[in-house]
């Protein structure tokens, strides 16, 4: 800064050599005659300091007609540009990394690996088969990408999950693709339907999913979801060689299924679960099929507590209510692992 006037950019060099506007000697006598304006005396015999003998202010050699100089020169250059810099002339960001002082960049989301984790293994009975786990992020968080996958024999046999959420500003919004394929020995399916005894057979889930979570305060919440699913199940059965083969039956369906939750949460996380706090909630689930008749009603009243023993241990405590209605209302199991972990 020359006189509380900025003289960054690459205009202001060359306009005081005269690189643009004269050869150097013209510029040196436009500063010699603002000098000897400023000091009364005639140009070239100004001695002494003008502004004061500080190097730190009037320059490398202590003189304050350097100051002067150089403050008539940038004034001789802003005249020959008619004027101060417009915005125009200012370095762009991202033109050879060049920044100006005072400028403003629009963020620009770059995303870099949060974590990377999997295997792979092979089997002379399933072949080739693997894991992989992948987590993304910008640098402020704004934007994440969780992708889960696994591959088993061949493309259809596989899963995948892939989400993507949007957490910009206050309401969270978030996306979701998927594909699992499951092999059961039971009489109840994934939609809760009762076959009347144990059978063999597969179901494959597929589509997508999207949802707004809405913070009402930093532990409560509500959430919305909605989901398309397709279900494809195929029976099998054992052959007198002992081993099973699919057989001609299946079964499909399309869901639509909206969902709403109150959430309250006060949990304290630790590497790999809760360690202190709770959570409550309650959820409403409808489902209805497209094209068919297949449809339930759900409700869910779930509340946890978190107790610290110490820094190893936390004791877990749970406690569900269930209903479910309509013509094809669901099942409810008690025990498992994904009924008495937190």
């Amino acid at each position: 800064y020359l006189r509380g006037e900025v003289v960054d950019g690459p205009w202001f060099p060359a306009a005081c050599a005269g690189a643009e506007h004269g050869p150097p000697v013209a510029a040196e006598e436009e500063a010699d005659a603002a000098v000897a304006e400023l000091s009364g005396e005639p140009a070239g015999e100004q001695e002494g300091p003008v502004m004061g003998p500080d190097p730190m202010v009037d320059g490398h050699d202590g003189s304050g007609a350097t100051v002067a100089r150089a403050s008539a020169a940038y004034r001789a250059a802003v005249e020959a540009n008619d004027g101060p810099p417009t915005r125009a002339e200012r370095p762009e960001p991202g033109d050879d990394d060049v920044r100006s002082i005072g400028s403003v960049e629009k963020y620009r989301p770059h995303f870099t690996p949060d974590w990377i984790s999997g295997g792979f293994a092979y089997t002379s009975g399933y072949g080739f088969s693997g894991a992989v786990q992948i987590a993304v992020s910008d640098v402020l968080g704004n934007h994440r990408f969780y992708i889960s996958t696994n591959f088993f024999s061949s493309i259809e046999s596989s899963n995948f999950h892939v989400l993507y959420e949007h957490l910009v500003r206050r309401a969270n919004f978030s996306l979701a693709v998927y594909n699992f394929k499951d092999y059961y020995y039971s009489d109840r399916t994934w939609l809760g339907e009762d076959l009347g005894e144990k059978r063999y057979f597969t179901e494959r889930n597929y589509g997508v999913s999207a949802g707004v979570s809405y913070p009402f305060s930093m532990f409560s919440r509500v959430e919305f979801d909605l989901s398309a699913i397709s279900v494809s199940r195929q029976f099998a059965e054992v052959n007198a060689e002992g081993y099973h083969e699919f057989t001609d039956e299946q079964v499909a369906r399309s869901l639509i299924i909206p969902k709403v939750r109150l959430v309250n949460d006060t949990t304290l996380w630790g590497s790999i679960g809760p360690l202190s706090g709770g959570r409550s909630s309650i959820a409403l689930q409808r489902a209805w099929e497209s094209g068919g008749d297949f449809a339930y009603l759900t409700g869910i009243a779930d509340v946890r507590r978190y107790i610290r023993l110490g820094a190893r241990h936390s004791i877990a405590l749970k406690l569900v209510a269930a209903r479910s209605s309509a013509r094809n209302a669901q099942n409810f199991y008690m025990g498992g692992v994904n009924t008495v972990r937190g």
